[in-house]
């Protein structure tokens, strides 16, 4: 991706890996701050899936990390399917620690979480709130965001995103929330 360069690049599953220091890769380096974006759009224009890692996931993250990697490179060998897992409403505590555990930006506060349960034991987890203002939305109540979503670390669940949504979809509709489609009408 000339003039760019790229740390890892592994051509047979056409993605790329960069790890980004913070002092290096921060505003005080890097005066374009659409560096990373630049690099991420040749990247695509060439059919390259771009990854970043940040120095600070990579010493904090380390285990969400390596399990995120094994699954895009399609090395993650534990193999559960949707179906043969129950809904449910999720407790905050359940979330929080589930969430801390597997998601790289760990929890947030949900106000509706919902999880995928597999041989009680929950293996995915999804939480949802109100939209939030500050990332653009506009003040409407009934307007659900969602907020995280992720499975168990090295766990690898076809149709887990589109069961919980689901099910999620139902309980809140129930509530009275709407969601946006893509257009961001309701």
């Amino acid at each position: 991706i000339k003039p760019l360069e790229l740390d890892f690049y592994f051509p047979e599953y056409n993605i790329a890996v960069e790890l980004n220091g913070m002092l290096f890769h921060s505003e005080l380096y890097k005066k374009d701050k659409y560096y990373h974006l630049n690099k991420l759009n040749l990247c695509n224009e060439k059919g390259i899936k771009l990854v970043y890692i940040w120095e600070y996931e990579w010493l904090y993250k380390t285990d969400i990390v390596k399990s995120m990697l094994s699954n895009l490179f399609g090395k993650t060998h534990d193999k559960i399917y949707a179906r043969n897992c129950e809904t449910r409403k999720l407790s905050s505590k359940e979330y929080s620690e589930f969430m801390n555990e597997n998601h790289l930006q760990g929890s947030v506060n949900a106000k509706y979480k919902f999880g995928l349960i597999y041989k009680n034991k929950i293996v995915a987890a999804m939480g949802f709130g109100a939209s939030r203002i500050s990332l653009g939305a506009k003040a409407n109540t009934n307007i659900c965001e969602l907020y995280r979503y992720c499975c168990k670390r090295n766990t690898v669940i076809p149709g887990a995103a589109s069961k919980l949504f689901n099910y999620a979809l139902n309980d809140l509709k129930n509530k009275g929330f709407h969601f946006p489609n893509k257009n961001n009408e309701i």
